[in-house]
């Protein structure tokens, strides 16, 4: 399992990770997480311009999204930033 920042760079490592290890699956790393945490979003400095070609379809979208400044200017969600309360109800499933 992968856990990144919610940003353009989280998923390019994603994507990265996923040249050596296909079956990672990402955790926290959703439009719900970014949405529901939008009270500590940042500003990513310098976003990624890369085409990723190792996301899942959600995960692509959210990508595209983040680089088109669908949320606002370069928004990103660290993940340390998320609420841990939140985190283990997600995780715990």
């Amino acid at each position: 399992m992968y856990w990144g920042d919610i940003d353009t760079h989280g998923f390019r490592i994603l994507d990265q990770l996923r040249a050596v290890h296909p079956h990672v699956a990402s955790v926290l790393m959703d439009e719900a997480t970014l949405l529901a945490h939008r009270d500590a979003w940042g500003r990513e400095p310098s976003p990624s311009r890369a085409a990723p070609t190792r996301l899942a379809t959600d995960e692509a979208a959210l990508y595209q999204a983040l680089g088109n400044d669908n949320y606002g200017p370069a928004v990103r969600l660290e993940q340390e930033l998320i609420r841990w309360g939140s985190a283990l109800e997600r995780l715990r499933g």
